[in-house]
C-alpha cells in the first residue's frame, strides 16, 4: 500500500507494505480539512511545476535566439566584406574607362543616393501611424456604440 502524506493523499513514490494507520487512511475517509489542505498543496505543486516548465522553455528559447543572433551577426560581417569587394571591383572596372579617383567618386555617389532612398523609404514606413492598432480601435468604437444603443 502506498504511504500517504499528512494530508491523507497517497504518494506512489513512498510505497511500502506497512499496515494501515490514521496517516494512511484512504481518501474517502479523510476529513474535509485534510482534503482542502491536500488540494491546496496539490495546486501549489502544480503551479510550481508549471512555472518551472515555463522558465525552462523560455530559457531554451532565449538560448536559441542567442545562437541565431550570433549566426546573423557573423553573416552580416561576411556579407559586408563581400559587398566591399564588389564595390572595389566596380571602382576598378570603371577606372579602366575614367580616372581612378573619378571612378571612386562615381561609385560612392551612386551608393550614397541608393542608401538615401532606402533610408527615406524605411523612415516613412516607421511613422507613428504605423504603430496605431486601427482594427482594434475600430472594434472598440463599434463595441462602445453597441453598448450605448442597448443601454
Amino acid at each position: 500500500m502506498a504511504m500517504t502524506n499528512e494530508t491523507g493523499f497517497s504518494n506512489p513514490a513512498t510505497a511500502s507494505h506497512e499496515p494501515d494507520s490514521a496517516a494512511s487512511r484512504p481518501r474517502a475517509q479523510a476529513s474535509i480539512g485534510q482534503l482542502i489542505s491536500g488540494m491546496a498543496l496539490d495546486t501549489r505543486n502544480l503551479v510550481t511545476s508549471e512555472l518551472a516548465l515555463a522558465k525552462m522553455e523560455i530559457t531554451t528559447a532565449i538560448n536559441e535566439v542567442k545562437a541565431g543572433a550570433v549566426s546573423l551577426v557573423g553573416g552580416v560581417a561576411v556579407l559586408a566584406a563581400g559587398l566591399g569587394a564588389l564595390v572595389a571591383a566596380a571602382i576598378l572596372a570603371l577606372a579602366m574607362v575614367v580616372e581612378p579617383w573619378l571612378a571612386a567618386l562615381i561609385v560612392g555617389v551612386v551608393l550614397a543616393i541608393i542608401g538615401a532612398v532606402m533610408v527615406s523609404a524605411g523612415k516613412s514606413k516607421m511613422s507613428a501611424s504605423s504603430f496605431t492598432p486601427d482594427r482594434a480601435l475600430r472594434a472598440v468604437r463599434r463595441d462602445a456604440e453597441t453598448v450605448q444603443r442597448n443601454v
